[in-house]
């Protein structure tokens, strides 16, 4: 009995060790990829006074990485349900990497757009691949908290990219991308390497051992979409993605364009958003499980009410100062991209697992894909009703989508009960 009791303990051990091994590794995976994200906002400002670029150029540099992202995502968002989610994630790490590293060289937009759209292509399937092996390593029970906590990746690595894009702006705009694209190239490598599922160990969330290998079969849209909740959840993922986009690709210049705040202030004050993501994302997965008791949908839901408030906030207080303008994007981070977390995380995986089936990945990709067109609408959107409505009617439209996204995740949630 001691010797059974000892072994249980031992691999009780070895099993938690691996699996925050596999959470750690893709967490940073994930996160370094916004150092190839970031700098195109900051630098926006530079591009518009010294290359003569246009608010619509502008937007069409947005359009050009989102539009492959999430065109991809959709259509080959499965294949990690096909093939090994580290392979694919860590190619197309490099791969992003390899076609960035030369951006600050350039001045044509021909080359600008041809370049993140490479990017965009690349960088479409990493997410997927990586909750995919992040899901396979935790049980039901814990899937919430632990999504939540590994969405902050996209928040810290937002920050962090903003942070090393400004610092290395001071020198030029030139600068920005090859130190990036450096570290993007060198965590990519490791975890094409290392980031294994339990599925490739042979191992379950509970330390077993699975002799059986699962395989999937390859999934056509309108299967996915009858995928109870799914239509709603979808929709509710572009709208929530349209505002978030807006915020990380506009708001450095809506500050210092707008509010009249310092090229490098702007540039850190606009982390303040990224700053609540991270918070939002941690607390609803915690609140999810242990206050509404798995109920995420629920959750989810009122957080995107929540969020419909807080720029409004924004809005009415921009002339009060630094201290209101940070409070209002720390509370629109937190709702706003904490629900992204949710929604693109332990939402949608669940939703890939319903009926026994295992396309978290095709479901996943699909959800984020198929948001990530709200993402590619925000940047033409904003470059062109700029001029006509300013930026209050800019921020009224974020708070409307905000309440319809909110009104199709409380139906997702009464359709599942």
């Amino acid at each position: 009995l001691v010797a059974s009791f000892g072994m249980d303990l031992t691999d009780s051990f070895s099993t938690r060790l691996k699996q925050l091994a596999a959470f750690a590794l893709g967490w940073i995976g994930y996160a370094s990829v916004y150092l190839l994200r970031k700098p195109l906002s900051v630098i926006k400002g530079d591009l518009k006074t010294q290359l003569g670029f246009s608010m619509t150029h502008l937007g069409w540099l947005d359009t050009a990485f989102l539009l492959p992202y999430a065109l991809a995502q959709m259509a080959l968002g499965s294949i990690g349900d096909q093939v090994s989610p580290r392979k694919m994630m860590g190619s197309c790490m490099i791969i992003a990497a390899v076609s960035m590293v030369s951006f600050g060289h350039w001045t044509s937009l021909f080359v600008f757009l041809l370049l993140l759209f490479i990017n965009g292509a690349a960088q479409s399937l990493i997410w997927p691949g990586a909750v995919k092996v992040v899901v396979s390593w935790f049980s039901a029970e814990e899937k919430n908290t632990v999504l939540g906590v590994f969405g902050t990746s996209a928040f810290v690595g937002g920050f962090v990219g903003t942070y090393i894009a400004v610092s290395l702006q001071r020198d030029g705009w030139e600068h920005c991308f090859v130190i990036p694209s450096a570290i993007v190239a060198g965590v990519g490598l490791t975890v094409f390497v290392l980031y294994k599922s339990s599925n490739e160990r042979r191992q379950t969330s509970d330390g077993t051992t699975s002799t059986e290998r699962q395989t999937t079969p390859r999934v056509s849209y309108r299967e996915l979409w009858a995928i109870r909740c799914l239509p709603e959840v979808t929709i509710c993922c572009f709208c929530v993605k349209l505002v978030r986009y807006c915020m990380l690709m506009w708001l450095p210049m809506y500050l210092f364009n707008e509010l009249k705040y310092g090229k490098v202030e702007a540039g850190m004050l606009s982390t303040v958003f990224d700053i609540g993501g991270i918070a939002g994302s941690v607390l609803l997965g915690f609140i999810s499980d242990r206050l509404c008791k798995g109920r995420v949908l629920y959750c989810t839901s009122l957080a995107l009410f929540v969020s419909s408030g807080a720029f409004v906030l924004i809005h009415v207080t921009a002339s009060y100062g630094m201290m209101f303008n940070g409070l209002g994007m720390l509370l629109a981070g937190i709702t706003n991209c904490g629900s992204d977390t949710m929604i693109t995380g332990p939402i949608a995986a669940r939703i890939g697992e319903q009926g026994e089936r295992n396309l978290q990945s095709a479901t996943v990709g699909f959800v984020n894909g198929f948001g990530t067109v709200g993402a590619i609408v925000q940047g033409p959107l904003v470059g062109l009703l700029a001029g006509y409505v300013g930026w209050s009617g800019i921020f009224y439209g974020m708070v409307l989508l905000s309440l319809l996204s909110g009104l199709c995740m409380f139906r997702a949630e009464r359709k599942q009960l």
